[in-house]
């Protein structure tokens, strides 16, 4: 007799797995049915999960049949991940403090009226309309249902109509707030982005979309281009009234600020909310953990504040209206508020943000009175309030503005700000983030009259040179920034630090290449490229909890990597290898990140240059252009560029390589060299000026104070660059096979290349014209010498990338001293292997200048030419690049730090070769 079959054998006696078993052929026999039956209905309830609970009326199997045909779904089995609606006619009391206390946000419990009633209108209703009354109550009322059991009246009275419904829930409240509540649940029921439970990055495949379209963080970040664009119709199209010039004092900033901007803007499409409590949130869950982004000042007066979570904002306030984010509708507001700004103050007004502005109001007659006008506008064109304060510099204005809110304005003197300022907490000056305040607490900090207290040159030591001035003269009231109406966009990039959860590293390259993808729009949109660009990651700490906030980042330590490139970008493959580049040499799992961010800086204007910190090199090509000019005029040679850099050629040839990035190279350099030459040659450079002892003093004091700002700079960075090296301390590195030293190049290959290799051969304060140097002004002086002093690493740095530059541009100028055609790398590896042996050599020796941190070192120098190599070997070289790996694999064997950056090439090669072969890997 053969033994009987074990019951659950297919599924190996397990409960769990049953159960998983049993669910998945359920939901795959109601997918099969609803894709049948969808065809005979409307799609009202897409996004709706329910899961029936008890005996309804309808039946379960009639609620299971409406969600198949109306495009719901149906869960037989309660899931929080899943299950959106708990449809029942009644929960016990252990189920309802159960849904109270859930963590995450908990389902929404509704009658099955709900659903009939909703299929009779033709449209999802609101639910709190059909709500359990137990549910119903807001968090600190009490009641007695708890402490008798229901009888059968109870089933048996009517049901109260949808008004009726809404004043049980607000009983001895008038009317207005009813309608208010009743406003602000359609519009949250009507708003597309609150559709469904939200969802991480790895299990929503449009993720990108839903989470730019729902983030007000994402809103205020791209309010910028949206202004930006709105100045320049203006400007085109705008007559500037004459402002008589005789004000009755010199220097005025105007502040003006709108009062609670999402939630004024909120009260235009739901008026019965004014006078009573408003917070602008996505959820509205007496349990929510989602940030409230702005409070009325009804709602402060109980306490509620921006940042609070909406749970904790309820609890606080009972009758709290929560309006969705309307951001169509901001945009129109925040455009029409700037419009009138731009009318009534041409070339006056630097937007700060989507709903604040300065408005330089020196010299206008009376500014008092045109605050007055601007805030009279504002509101009868938007119908929202604004504040505006008015002072002597931006630091008092804004602190006036802070004092006439809200809906009113103020004019403080110098003396009144001061007084101001000593009561006011150090976490409130500009400026001052969560690092500055937990110092400024250790220091025992609190107030600006305790900062008072504190020497200059101890903020300096402990805060950094500017920091330190800006603490020491913000906490005296003391600002000297000034209004720009034209601020330049110094960088383009998109963060993402909610929802971020990967399992695996393919689901967190898939969610880096949406955001470069995000960022390519923004770019192109914007008409800029860009040159460097910057990855910056949140990491899970170690032994960090899940976040109090659903879906959070929570404890996290922050990383951030930067790599400069060859040439301007907008693409987003090219970012997303860069990205991935840094990614890599971060070396953490998927599966610990919790956001990230990528920016773009270095910005081109459009015209082929990339923008540089002196505005695209005018300052140096000017004057050089004179310098030239005024020798040809004489007779005379062309002035040298620097000779005190050493190798560089006329002024004239770097004219012509700053004028013309794309001019053809000369013939006796090779193909390969184009790159090289293209990544060496900086436009207006600092090493393009002449000497301080040749500049004419009448001509710079002549010159635009804009430029006189600009050419300091450019001198202060020369003077950084040129700065005299100490002399280098030998490190142990792996050593490549000794080989014969490459020949020196030719003077066409090293013209404007070559660095000093000597300290005498760097410029000095002996070799400074002290006279030149007295007309600077005394605070450029001083940074002038600390930075002498103190910059020995800036010059490190320099080195190490001119060096890496160096050393790629050798790779790839190699042929010219081994082969008589073709690029190094399309040779064959014997006579590659010979020349990088050399080249890896001098990069060693290098590596080894300067007590420089050996990990440091090799993964921003040694694997970025490496990483420059193998991109261009996998193009139609792979035997090479795979010797190439090869041979660093066993050079590095021996040598722990040198063997990770090597691994770290080989990844980043194999996936090139995989993203170029479909798929392939190199055999090593």
């Amino acid at each position: 007799m053969e033994p009987s079959v074990p019951m659950g054998k297919h599924h190996g006696g397990s409960h769990r797995e049953y159960m998983a078993e049993k669910k998945r052929k359920l939901q795959i026999q109601y997918e099969r049915t609803a894709s049948v039956a969808q065809t005979e209905g409307n799609e009202i309830f897409r996004g709706v999960s329910v899961h029936v609970n008890g005996y309804t009326e309808p039946s379960w199997e009639e609620i299971k049949h409406i969600m198949a045909v109306h495009g719901g779904r149906f869960e037989n089995y309660y899931s929080r991940e899943r299950v959106t609606h708990i449809v029942c006619t009644h929960l016990p009391e252990s189920k309802i403090i159960q849904i109270l206390n859930e963590r995450k946000p908990a389902p929404m419990v509704v009658k099955p009226e709900w659903i009939t009633e909703s299929l009779k209108q033709g449209k999802k209703l609101p639910e709190v309309e059909f709500g359990l009354p137990r549910l119903q109550l807001q968090p600190g009322q009490t009641t007695l249902d708890g402490f008798r059991r229901p009888t059968p009246n109870d089933e048996k009275r009517p049901k109260m109509d949808s008004g009726k419904a809404v004043a049980a829930k607000t009983s001895g409240v008038d009317e207005s707030l009813n309608e208010a509540l009743r406003v602000a649940e359609e519009a949250r029921s009507s708003c597309a982005v609150l559709g469904g439970r939200p969802r991480s990055a790895s299990h929503d495949p449009n993720f990108m979309d839903t989470y730019f379209k729902a983030s007000r963080l994402h809103f205020i970040g791209t309010w910028k281009e949206r202004i930006e664009n709105l100045m320049i119709k203006v400007s085109q199209e705008q007559v500037v009234p004459p402002i008589r010039q005789d004000g009755h004092f010199t220097r005025a900033i105007m502040h003006v600020d709108m009062d609670c901007f999402f939630a004024s803007v909120a009260m235009l499409k739901n008026p019965h909310a004014r006078g009573k409590p408003l917070v602008v949130c996505h959820s509205n869950s007496n349990q929510g953990r989602a940030e409230v982004s702005s409070a009325n000042y009804e709602a402060r007066k109980f306490g509620v504040r921006a940042n609070m979570f909406i749970g904790e904002a309820k609890r606080l306030c009972p009758q709290l209206i929560v309006m969705p984010y309307q951001f169509d509708l901001y945009q129109d507001v925040s455009e029409a508020v700037y419009l009138i700004m731009f009318e009534m103050f041409p070339g006056r007004v630097q937007p700060v943000s989507c709903d604040e502005a300065y408005i330089d109001a020196t010299n206008l007659d009376d500014p008092i009175s045109w605050a007055s006008k601007v805030r009279s506008e504002i509101f009868s064109r938007t119908g929202c309030t604004a504040s505006a304060g008015i002072s002597c510099n931006m630091l008092l204005s804004k602190i006036a503005t802070g004092r006439a809110k809200p809906n009113g304005q103020l004019f403080v003197s110098f003396e009144e700000g001061v007084a101001f300022l000593k009561s006011m907490k150090v976490a409130e000056l500009p400026g001052v983030g969560w690092s500055t305040r937990q110092k400024l607490t250790a220091m025992n900090i609190d107030i600006c009259a305790d900062l008072v207290e504190v020497p200059k040159s101890v903020l300096q030591q402990e805060f950094g040179q500017k920091t330190g001035e800006l603490l020491f003269n913000h906490c005296r009231g003391i600002d000297g920034r000034k209004v720009e109406t034209q601020p330049v966009r110094k960088s383009i990039g998109a963060e993402v630090n909610w929802g971020v959860r990967f399992n695996h590293e393919a689901e967190a390259i898939k969610f880096m290449e949406d955001l470069c993808g995000e960022i390519q729009k923004r770019l192109r949109h914007a008409k800029l490229k860009g040159r460097c660009v910057t990855l910056k990651l949140k990491r899970k700490q170690q032994g960090a909890n899940e976040p109090y906030k659903f879906l959070g980042h929570g404890k996290c330590d922050n990383l951030s990597k930067s790599l400069t490139l060859a040439s301007c970008i907008d693409d987003a493959k090219e970012l997303m290898n860069s990205c991935l580049s840094l990614w890599q040499s971060m070396r953490f799992p998927a599966n610990e990140l919790r956001g990230v961010g990528i920016s773009v800086t270095r910005l081109d204007n459009g015209q082929g240059m990339c923008a540089s910190p002196y505005k695209n090199g005018s300052i140096t090509r000017y004057l050089v252009e004179q310098a030239e000019a005024g020798a040809l005029v004489e007779g005379k040679q062309p002035l040298p560029g620097n000779r005190d850099i050493g190798g560089r050629s006329s002024a004239k040839e770097n004219i012509q390589l700053a004028g013309k990035p794309n001019q053809p190279l000369k013939p006796e350099q090779s193909p390969g060299s184009k790159d090289v030459c293209r990544k060496m040659c900086s436009l207006g450079s600092p090493e393009t000026l002449p000497p301080l002892s040749q500049v004419d003093k009448e001509v710079l004091h002549a010159l635009p104070e804009e430029l006189k700002v600009e050419l300091e700079r450019a001198y202060q960075l020369r003077m950084n660059l040129q700065q005299p090296r100490g002399k280098p301390t030998r490190k142990s590195f792996p050593k490549a096979r000794k080989s014969p030293r490459a020949k020196p190049r030719s003077p066409s290959q090293t013209a404007g290349l070559e660095i000093p290799t000597r300290a005498e051969d760097c410029v000095t304060f002996t070799q400074v014209d002290p006279a030149v140097f007295a007309e600077l002004p005394k605070h450029i002086q001083r940074e002038v010498k600390a930075t002498y002093t103190h910059s020995r690493r800036v010059i490190r740095t320099r080195l190490f990338e001119r060096n890496r530059d160096d050393a790629v541009e050798g790779v790839d100028q190699g042929t010219q001293r081994g082969s008589p055609s073709g690029s190094l790398l399309a040779q064959p590896w014997d006579s590659f292997k010979t020349e990088l042996e050399s080249r890896c050599e001098a990069i060693f020796e290098h590596l080894s200048e300067g007590h420089v941190d050996k990990y440091t070192v090799h993964l921003g120098i040694f694997q970025q030419v490496m990483f420059d190599v193998c991109g261009q070997l996998v193009v139609g070289n792979l035997e090479t690049l795979r010797l190439l790996l090869r041979w660093l694999l066993r050079k590095t064997v021996h040598d722990d730090a040198w063997k990770v950056a090597v691994d770290q090439i080989v990844r980043h090669a194999q996936h090139l070769v995989g993203s170029s072969y479909a798929g392939g890997t190199l055999r090593l």
